[in-house]
This record gives C-alpha cells, sequence and structure tokens, in this order.
C-alpha cells in the first residue's frame, strides 16, 4: 500500500470514529443544554474543563513521544508501555490531589467542589485507555482506536441523557463518566494483553527519567496549546462581569463546544499523520512540505470557510436548532469563534510537523506569548464584555497562531512564500463570496439564502480555477476508499 493511500485509510477511519463520537456528542451537548439550563450547563461545562486541563498534567507529553518511539521502533513496546502506565498512574494520583487542592483556594461553591470530587475520578483511568490508545495509533491500528473512541462516548451518553431524563441532576451524569472510563480502561488493557503484547506496572529508573526528559517538551507544548484553547472558560469563572459567571459559560460554552466538534476531520488527519511524517521528516522532507502544503490548503476550502460562512450569515438559526431560543445569547459567540476555529483548523496539520520536528523547543517562546496575550486580552474584555469578550481574544490569539506556525514551519520544512500567497488568494475569494452573499441576504428567504451561500462560495471556487488535480485525486481517492469499506 503506498504511503498516500495509507493516510487516506488511516484518516478515513479515525475520521469515520471521530465523526460518529461528535455526532453522539452534539446530540447529549443539545439535550443537557436544554434540560439543565444555561447557568447549569456552565457549571458542567466548568467542571468539564478543570477535568481536560488536568488530564494534560497525567498525560506529560507521553502521548505523542509514544507514537513516534513505537512507529520508529517496536522492539521494546512491552517495556516502554508499562513503565509509562505506571509513570502516568503515579502523575493522576498527584494530578487528582492538586486539582482538589485547587478548587478549594479559588472559593468555588459547594456543588462545584463535589461535582469536582467526584468528576475528578475519571483521572485516575484516562491514562490507561490513553496509553493503550496510543499504542493502536502507532500501529497504524485505527479502526481499533475509533471503536474505543465511539463506544465509551455512545454509552456515556445515553446514559447520561437517562439519568437527566429522570432528572437525577449532574451529580449522577459526572458519577456515569467515571463508571463508563474505568469499564473502558479495564477492556482496552485486555485487549492490548491478548492481541499485542503482555505489560506489568513496573519502573526502571533509567528508562523513566529518559522518558520524562524526551516527553518534558511535548508536555509543556500540549499545556500552552490546550490552555490556550481552555483559559477562557476558567477565567470567566474566575472574574467578575455584567453576567453571573456560570451563565456567561452557560452561553459561550455552546458555540466552543459546536465549533471544536466540527474540527474532526482536520483533527483525525493530523493523528494518522504524525506516525507518517515522524518516519519521513528526516528522510524525504519534499513529500512532507507538500503534505501539509495541500493538507492545509484542503482545510481551508472544506472546512474553514464554511464553518465562516455558516456562522457569519446564520448563528441565530443553528443556536437555535441545536439548543433552543433560551441560548441565543450564544449567537453573537458563535459568529466570533467561527472565525477562531476556522485559524484552529489551519494550524492542526502544522501539529504533525511540529510534534516531530527537533526545533519543537523553539515554537515554546510563541505558544508562551500567545497564552500571555491570551491571558491579558481576557483580563480586560471580560469584566466589560463577559463572554463576548473571551470570544474576541481568542479569535486574537487563534490567528496569531495560524502565523506562527506558519513561521516555523518555513524553518523547518522550507515551507515556501509562494504557499503563503496561495492562502491570501483563498481568503481573497472567502472575501467576494460573503460580500456577494450580504448584497442578497435583505432579500431573500432563509432556505433560498441557504442555497445560494453553498453555490455563491461553489461557484467563486471554481472561477478561480482553486481545484487542480491533485486535490479531485485526492477526493476520488477518498471516496473509492469509502466505498471499500462501505462495501
Amino acid at each position: 500500500m503506498s504511503i498516500l493511500n495509507k493516510i487516506i485509510k488511516n484518516t478515513f477511519y479515525l475520521f469515520l470514529s471521530e465523526i460518529l463520537t461528535k455526532i453522539i456528542s452534539v446530540i447529549f451537548i443539545g439535550y443537557s443544554a436544554r434540560i439543565l439550563g444555561a447557568n447549569a450547563y456552565g457549571v458542567f461545562v466548568l467542571v468539564s474543563t478543570m477535568i481536560v486541563i488536568s488530564s494534560t498534567f497525567t498525560n506529560f507529553g507521553i502521548r505523542p513521544m509514544i507514537i513516534r518511539k513505537i512507529s520508529k521502533d517496536r522492539s521494546n513496546v512491552e517495556e516502554l508501555i508499562s513503565n509509562i502506565l505506571t509513570m502516568r498512574l503515579c502523575l493522576s494520583i498527584i494530578t487528582y490531589g492538586a486539582l482538589i487542592l485547587f478548587v478549594n483556594l479559588n472559593g468555588y461553591s459547594q456543588d462545584i467542589k463535589l461535582f469536582v470530587y467526584i468528576a475528578g475520578i475519571a483521572i485516575l483511568f484516562n491514562p490507561i485507555s490513553d496509553t493503550f490508545d496510543t499504542v493502536f495509533i502507532a500501529y497504524e491500528r485505527m479502526k481499533i482506536s475509533g471503536i474505543f473512541l465511539v463506544l465509551p462516548t455512545f454509552i456515556f451518553t445515553t446514559l447520561s441523557i437517562i439519568v437527566l431524563a429522570y432528572g437525577y441532576g449532574l451529580k449522577y451524569v459526572f458519577m456515569v463518566n467515571v463508571f463508563v472510563r474505568a469499564v473502558f480502561a479495564f477492556i482496552s488493557g485486555y485487549f492490548i494483553w491478548k492481541r499485542f503484547f503482555r505489560f506489568k506496572p513496573r519502573i526502571n529508573p533509567i528508562l523513566a527519567r529518559d522518558i520524562a526528559k524526551e516527553s518534558s517538551l511535548f508536555f509543556v507544548v500540549m499545556l500552552l496549546n490546550i490552555l490556550n484553547i481552555k483559559i477562557d472558560i476558567i477565567m470567566i469563572s474566575m472574574m467578575n462581569g455584567p453576567i453571573p459567571s456560570n451563565l456567561a459559560i452557560g452561553y459561550f460554552a455552546p458555540a466552543h463546544n459546536i465549533l471544536f466538534a466540527l474540527m474532526i476531520f482536520s483533527q483525525s488527519l493530523n493523528k494518522s499523520m504524525i506516525p507518517i511524517v515522524s518516519q519521513k521528516i528526516d528522510t524525504d522532507p519534499e513529500f512532507v512540505r507538500n503534505s501539509i502544503v495541500n493538507a492545509t490548503r484542503f482545510i481551508m476550502i472544506a472546512i474553514c470557510f464554511p464553518v465562516i460562512l455558516a456562522t457569519t450569515f446564520f448563528s441565530k438559526e443553528i443556536v437555535t436548532l441545536l439548543f433552543g431560543s433560551g441560548y441565543l445569547m450564544s449567537a453573537p459567540a458563535l459568529t466570533i469563534l467561527g472565525w477562531s476555529y476556522a485559524f484552529f483548523a489551519l494550524n492542526i496539520p502544522a501539529n504533525s510537523i511540529l510534534g516531530s520536528s527537533r526545533e519543537l523547543k523553539n515554537f515554546l517562546p510563541l505558544l508562551l506569548g500567545i497564552l500571555l496575550l491570551n491571558i491579558s486580552l481576557n483580563y480586560l474584555l471580560i469584566p466589560k464584555y463577559s463572554y463576548i469578550g473571551a470570544a474576541i481574544a481568542t479569535c486574537v490569539v487563534m490567528f496569531l497562531g495560524f502565523i506562527g506556525r506558519f513561521y516555523f514551519l518555513r524553518k523547518i520544512i522550507q515551507v515556501r512564500i509562494s504557499e503563503l500567497r496561495g492562502y491570501l488568494r483563498l481568503f481573497f475569494i472567502l472575501g467576494i463570496t460573503i460580500g456577494s452573499i450580504s448584497l442578497i441576504r435583505s432579500y431573500v428567504l432563509l432556505p433560498i439564502l441557504i442555497i445560494s451561500t453553498i453555490v455563491i462560495y461553489i461557484f467563486w471556487l471554481y472561477i478561480f480555477k482553486v481545484f487542480g488535480k491533485e486535490e479531485i485525486d485526492l477526493v476520488n481517492q477518498w471516496v473509492s476508499r469509502k466505498a471499500k469499506v462501505l462495501t
């Protein structure tokens, strides 16, 4: 199988599992938001955000390091995984204790503290499932990885909807999550034991030191990335603004969550490219450069620009459809965050390069600078504009992140400035499309406007001859692969 076909196959399996997971998650988000109301839903999102950030410390940057090492050499995989499991379990215990200390020191309500105590138990099981998932990806067994991604989400969503329907509230939703995480941590471990290799908890001090040393850089990068995405919710919860913090999070989170769910293709593409990029970045940089340029261009056309058009012209309709009219105050945030996540999607292909490169440490000042800017903007904007200010801050830092990553790609794989001109050409097409739709927006009904938006966008892409032979071949291979899998 050729490398291109391998990327397409792996991306398809990851994309299919991701899209099923996101569809299930969107169903839960929409249902829970309607049942709980904006204030209680804001509490749910705040606690979940704390768990996500805390889980970064249990990962400690080990995940990308595992994938890179196993992709290159599988000879000592058993010892490697056994040591990593032990290290991450120890980290999870420490992290859980630190999370409990954090919520007690920062004056959160008793309800939030209780929810964190319960939901935080999942931190003890997440490292187990995540470690085994990295084995599946490193072995390029994307189908298995997808199954272990979809099933827990489906079971959690089904049980949680039942819990909310019977009026049991958030405490029991978090208990369901802990139960599902524990069960699937055990199942994934049993599967690895039977199908791949046998492992047992142990620590080799020399190997553990090497793992910590090699993964520490990935940890810092991952932590800065997660904080850049999630820090706005934490800051809304800790700062006084014109809207009560839980309610502000309740209005901000639906827009944030629905857009993050739409990043599935670019994220699955990144996951499938990491093992191959790790193998090729030193031996065939031309292939890596072309792959990243084409992937970024494709994501702009197929994901970023449609997201921008949808959130610019139909934000109220999207919010009402998914969450109900009670969340119409989320519509302005959705419009702003639509641009933010368009740039976020453009950042994702570059991450497979940065995660496989020796130049990763040189990327840290940019990430740290963006995080500090993000915190500063939130600090200035949230007290006056609440969650809208947080959305503006996110948009600024996502745009600067895209520019910064392009600069580093130029240094690592010598991306030519002509590629930047190609991106500017695509943004010019987006501008013409937005202008064309704005001219007719006030004169047509909503169904006609939706159809017109799609037609006008495709028309300008055709006029400017955006689709070349490579893009058409890529789509044809993708469709062929999908047809073979489905049959």
